[in-house]
């Protein structure tokens, strides 16, 4: 009850977890998307199910009577990991990999949720289990990828045996001076580099000077428009990781860049360069 506003109730009673939630919105906002780059559910922390076997014996009016068990469904249906649980289970196992759990195993019972005494055990408890948990690492891994994506520069050219596949990758995040030495300065120093068709390719050479936004040149072939595209990073993750957007087809990112529009970008940017000027005195003999 909070005053001048009225009576609130905590939104877990319907959605304790709502990431099945977030998965119909995200298809209502991008449609063409048939399945999110990166999910991430977070819980506030688990305790042990109790095993089964060890409610057997005498029944009681108490225990398995008729308010009892309906007490017990309602507080099922707030459990953040069972609806979790859920969720992963009918994921495809492709789409598995890009769903995520962060949730901490409590030590003993849960505390009450008004007991303060527990909030820096609580604390240090969540801070080891980011460290060490290979959870947590597969999340940042794929944090990382999700960082970089993929555009063609132009329609792919037919050389008489397949088509070459030129364009950039980039960095989607906004950032800094700062933020741009950091993310150079990471790639190089762990050595990264995209797998492009199984072919490695370097991130970064050198730190640049000026320290543009990132952007790194790839050229690559494929047989057919409709061929699955795989762009992956390693060095600042620990595993091959797919960058955002893939995989896809470059027939999808022509669609996508509105690139093969017979009237222009829908952006109204020009893909190629302006023509030169004609002199003016070389236009004023054509004109006479």
């Amino acid at each position: 009850m909070l005053e001048h506003l009225g009576t609130f109730q905590d939104g877990g009673l319907l959605n304790n977890n709502p990431v099945e939630m977030a998965r119909w919105e995200s298809q209502h906002i991008w449609p063409d998307k048939s399945e999110p780059d990166f999910v991430l559910s977070v819980g506030t922390g688990t305790v042990k199910p109790t095993p089964a076997w060890t409610a057997i014996g005498p029944r009681s009016p108490v225990r398995d009577g008729f308010m009892r068990r309906l007490y017990d469904t309602f507080m099922r249906s707030l459990d953040g990991e069972r609806a979790w649980k859920e969720v992963n289970n009918s994921l495809s196992a492709t789409s598995r990999a890009r769903y995520h759990r962060l949730n901490l195993q409590l030590k003993g019972a849960e505390p009450c949720i008004d007991d303060v005494s527990v909030m820096s055990p609580l604390k240090e408890q969540a801070e080891s289990f980011i460290r060490s948990s290979a959870e947590a690492q597969l999340v940042r891994d794929s944090l990382y990828a999700s960082m970089f994506y993929f555009e063609l520069d132009d329609v792919p050219r037919f050389d008489g045996d397949a088509y070459v596949c030129v364009g950039h990758i980039f960095c989607r995040l906004d950032l800094d001076r700062r933020g741009r030495e950091a993310l150079y300065g990471r790639l190089a120093s762990t050595s990264s580099f995209f797998l492009v068709g199984g072919r490695p390719v370097p991130c970064v050479q050198t730190v640049p000077k000026c320290v543009p936004p990132f952007k790194r040149r790839i050229q690559f072939t494929v047989q057919a428009l409709a061929e699955e595209l795989y762009i992956s990073i390693r060095g600042i993750t620990t595993r091959p990781r797919t960058i955002s957007g893939l995989p896809t087809s470059a027939e999808d990112l022509l669609r996508r860049q509105d690139l093969s529009a017979p009237f222009g970008r829908v952006d109204h940017a020009c893909a190629q360069k302006t023509l030169p000027r004609i002199p003016s005195k070389r236009r004023i003999e054509e004109v006479e």
